[in-house]
């Protein structure tokens, strides 16, 4: 039962981190495009420095993450595909 709370945890703490970025990213302004290579550059800088952090290989973590983002695209592009214009509800 432990794993799901942690989960739970994890996933509340992502929301949180989520929803901070986007607003810092739509108070400033910022292009979806810049947004978007902004992010994936913090995204391999941190997986980096958690791969380092748990001394574990970085090529399978930074594969997890692509695997991550793809699926995060693929969710999401139906929305704009349909003509919605806002990057996080």
């Amino acid at each position: 039962m432990a794993g799901k709370s942690e989960e739970a945890e994890l996933s509340s703490l992502l929301t949180v981190a989520e929803q901070a970025i986007a607003r810092a990213i739509h108070e400033a302004g910022i292009d979806a495009e810049v947004a978007a290579a902004a992010c994936a550059a913090l995204a391999g800088e941190y997986t980096a420095a958690a791969a380092k952090a748990q001394g574990l290989p970085l090529a399978p973590l930074l594969s997890e993450a692509k695997r991550a983002l793809v699926r995060r695209a693929r969710r999401r592009s139906a929305p704009f595909r349909a003509g919605a214009s806002k990057i996080m509800p």
